[in-house]
């Protein structure tokens, strides 16, 4: 095969990945609305606004949906065109990219419709916001229901196979056992002002003689004993023509970050917080990172994710590598709390596969547009934990 294509599960998976977008910046949905009868007019002037901001989140949201789809389409057209005229490759090959392209212009096809009924909503809101009070409550229901809609086209689509359920992955049995929270993560959130993470997990330090009253015990230490993460799937679907099974696990917190200089600026926020999950389509597995930020310049202090710009890890061996990001991401910006949303996709041999299922990691290095910065990571046994759920 020529050395220009990826094998074709890799196309499903580049496929899947701009078709299912990560959903961990995804806005709560509306209430469902009280009879318009019972709201006085401070109640349905809340209303109005609250469903006018919603509109344009989704709008947003649905607009990026459709620039995905159309790259997708005109990548796979590319791709199609030069499968049909390399006459090395195998013909099932091109008739495997012509089977992806085809579901990608249904796709843009529908994400397309979607944004057209995105604007007609948002001069429904629009008309709302300037409306009079009356014309407020008699259009209010009708409004609602018309973001609801939107709402509905953002909510993730159904899988190709009856969805299964999550399966909790049982502590392994050691000599120690868990403990509700970590210091390091509890701190961390303490001095952001921030609640702690519900999640469990293990940290670099151990406490030291006593915890909560209690005599310090080895067998209670989870730096010694992590506890197991439970494995769920946000995505598993099947290509019907290569037969290969996608699953994405669901993101979770791998570390947040704030410079000391930023602290009082950003009022307990944190400045960098990012989330992992893990994507493996049977042959490839990628690690994937969202990284919420929060800064008064966002775009002139971290800039863009390029096209194989890089991400080092360390392990708390001291071991390192490098990965390469896979589409480029210059940032899309969350209407609701103006924070800047980017999201890397970092392809994993199986050199680092294998060294991430059994070591910590330490911290990660992210080379942004304007330059690289360097994260200490406080879950330090996610990786390992993710790695577990797809055994």
């Amino acid at each position: 095969m020529n050395n220009r294509f990826i094998p074709i599960s890799s196309f499903v998976l580049y496929a899947c990945l701009l078709i299912f977008p990560l959903l961990s910046s995804a806005q709560a949905p509306l209430d469902p609305l009280p009879p318009v009868d019972s709201l006085n007019d401070e109640e349905v002037t809340d209303w109005v606004n609250r469903l006018s901001a919603q509109a344009e989140w989704c709008r947003i949201q649905l607009a990026v949906r459709q620039q995905e789809a159309d790259a997708n389409r005109s990548w796979l057209e590319g791709e199609y065109g030069t499968a049909k005229a390399d006459s090395t490759l195998a013909p099932a090959v091109a008739d495997s990219i012509a089977g992806l392209l085809k579901n990608a212009k249904t796709l843009e096809k529908a994400a397309s419709k979607a944004v057209k009924q995105a604007e007609k909503t948002a001069t429904l809101t629009a008309n709302l916001l300037s409306g009079d009070s009356l014309y407020q409550r008699k259009n209010l229901n009708k409004t609602w229901k018309a973001v609801h809609e939107l709402e509905l086209l953002l909510a993730p689509e159904a899988p190709s196979e009856p969805a299964k359920t999550p399966k909790a992955v049982k502590p392994k049995k050691n000599k120690r056992q868990e403990e509700p929270l970590t210091a390091d993560i509890a701190e961390a959130a303490a001095e952001e002002g921030l609640p702690p993470s519900p999640v469990t997990v293990a940290t670099k330090q151990p406490p030291k003689s006593t915890q909560n009253g209690k005599k310090y015990s080895p067998a209670l230490d989870v730096m010694l004993n992590p506890p197991a993460v439970p494995c769920a799937f946000d995505l598993e679907t099947r290509d019907e023509f290569s037969g290969a099974v996608y699953r994405r696990t669901v993101a979770q917190e791998l570390f947040r970050h704030t410079p000391q200089a930023l602290k009082a600026y950003l009022a307990g926020k944190p400045n960098v917080r990012c989330n992992a999950a893990l994507a493996a389509d049977g042959t490839q597995s990628t690690l994937l990172l969202t990284f919420i930020i929060q800064d008064p310049n966002p775009r002139k202090a971290f800039g863009k994710l390029d096209k194989n710009s890089q991400a080092t890890i360390w392990f708390m061996d001291g071991s390192s590598f490098i990965l390469y990001n896979q589409r480029p991401d210059e940032g899309f910006q969350n209407p609701e709390d103006q924070s800047l949303i980017y999201q890397g996709q970092y392809v994993l041999n199986a050199e680092v596969l294998k060294k991430m299922k059994r070591s910590e990691l330490d911290k990660i290095r992210i080379a942004w547009g304007s330059g690289y910065e360097d994260y200490e990571v406080h879950f330090v046994q996610l990786l390992m934990q993710l790695s577990d759920c797809f055994k």
